[in-house]
């Protein structure tokens, strides 16, 4: 067992060594401080050793990691230096500012400002831990620099254990584990789920909620350093449920969702019962998984504790399964199609089309996104019309008459209500924005220009008119 002693040891009497393993071995105790404030150098133009600075002056220095030093061969008052070079040099920068190498004339006069801001007399002697030599020394260095060795050394936390930390310290925690902790405490989470959730490495999880169009997918919103839901908690649990399934099981790993255009694929994956809905508040959704005492209470809006007098048999309303119409998407997304709008075309040519628009960034391919939309509606509508056989029209006929036609043909069968066909009556009628002739003028009239929101918009009216053709 080495042998060793804590002395207080006066700062000017400490040796930074000129053999330090950060570096390769120098001639002087100059070239020691010059190679370690450029080492220490951060890409953003900062400074380790500044940052180092600061929290010795406002914290002082660690008290469970001591300065590891042995006496000089040539002179038994100096010590070299064998473990906190770094804090030694910030140090001996801090009490004489001319050290620093002449290109850093920045840091040196932000040093000069800390030396007359603070009072560095506490820092004029060091409490250090005296080894005979290096080799003594030796082993408790290699504890803390190489590795874990297996236990033997230092154990670093990992991502989650320091956000542990944090979230316990008051301090904020990231996305990903507020949503963790959203889905270990939520009551649309089944128990494989939130058993799932604390087995599942972090690193894919953050990959898939840091991407905006995820957490739009999702319903949920990373503001002001907090997770907040955008939809029905029931509904994002649906999208959190499958993604954390996928990822405990391994049916995802980071090659399939590395990339943004991975990401979005990953989406498409995702089955109709396993996509979050936005809910409008001023609809009266009709959930068929509802008990019928359930919906009444939704459409009638009462307590049926409170209200006595109203006949549970009296205008009970008829029990229907009805579409939910998604609450309008802001156009202030980037891209045409929103990150939560989801078909699997089977036609080949109108599925290629569609991956294509879901990727075309509108503010930077207006024009490709006009076009393009324009021939991925007639060619969704041509295929409807061929598949459910509509009577009294066919592919000759132009855009107008087509679309025209489904509508009337998805009234009649019940297939979508008038109130839902709204949206794409509207573009039928507008005489500004998404008119069926201004978008055969997008196509072929070199005066016309689309803009970004004409787009979006046009998309919106219609998004519950195309996933109906294109979902069997």
């Amino acid at each position: 067992m080495s042998k060793f002693e804590y002395k207080r040891l006066k700062l000017t009497n400490l040796l930074v060594n000129t053999e330090n393993y950060r570096y390769d071995p120098v001639g002087s105790q100059i070239e020691a401080i010059h190679v370690m404030v450029r080492e220490q150098k951060l890409k953003n133009s900062g400074h380790k050793l500044y940052n180092l600075a600061l929290d010795i002056l406002n914290y002082g220095l660690n008290p469970s990691d001591l300065t590891i030093v042995s006496p000089w061969s040539e002179d038994n008052n100096l010590f070299i230096v064998h473990e906190g070079n770094r804090r030694v040099t910030t140090l001996k920068l801090l009490f004489e500012p001319e050290l620093f190498p002449p290109e850093f004339k920045h840091l040196q006069n932000k040093f000069r400002k800390l030396q007359t801001q603070y009072d560095l007399s506490q820092f004029e002697e060091l409490m250090c831990v005296v080894f005979q030599n290096y080799d003594e020394a030796d082993h408790w260095i290699e504890i803390k620099h190489t590795g874990e060795m297996e236990g033997a050394g230092t154990v670093r936390w990992d991502t989650e254990q320091q956000e542990r930390f944090k979230a316990n310290k008051g301090g904020n925690s990231s996305a990903v584990f507020q949503t963790l902790e959203l889905i270990s405490k939520g009551n649309y989470f089944d128990k494989d789920t939130k058993n799932n959730a604390q087995l599942i490495g972090v690193t894919n999880l953050e990959r898939l909620i840091s991407d905006p169009d995820v957490r739009s997918f999702l319903g949920i919103q990373f503001k002001k350093n907090k997770v907040t839901l955008e939809k029905p908690e029931k509904e994002v649990a649906k999208g959190l449920t499958k993604i954390i399934n996928d990822l405990a099981s391994k049916n995802i790993n980071v090659n399939d969702i590395y990339y943004k255009q991975d990401r979005l694929k990953y989406l498409e994956t995702f089955q109709e019962h396993e996509i979050p809905k936005n809910y409008p508040e001023d609809e009266d959704v009709k959930d068929v998984n509802k008990s019928v005492k359930e919906r009444e209470e939704q459409i009638y809006n009462i307590d049926p504790e409170k209200d006595v007098s109203r006949d549970p048999e009296q205008d009970k309303p008829k029990i229907e399964k009805t579409k939910a119409v998604s609450k309008p998407i802001s156009t202030k997304r980037k891209y045409l199609i929103p990150s939560d709008f989801v078909v699997r075309p089977k036609e080949d040519r109108i599925n290629n089309i569609y991956r294509e628009l879901k990727q075309l960034e509108v503010d930077r391919f207006t024009n490709t996104t006009a076009v393009m939309m324009r021939v991925f509606l007639e060619l969704s509508i041509d295929y409807y019309i061929a598949t459910k056989q509509v009577t009294g029209v066919d592919a000759s006929k132009n855009l107008n008459q087509k679309m025209t036609a489904v509508i009337d043909f998805l009234e009649k069968n019940n297939i979508l209500t008038r109130k839902e066909l709204q949206g794409a009556r509207y573009v039928l009628s507008s005489k500004t924005m998404g008119l069926t002739e201004t978008l055969n003028a997008y196509v072929h009239n070199r005066f016309i220009h689309p803009s970004e929101t004409e787009l979006k918009t046009t998309w919106d009216n219609l998004a519950l008119f195309i996933k109906t053709i294109l979902t069997d």
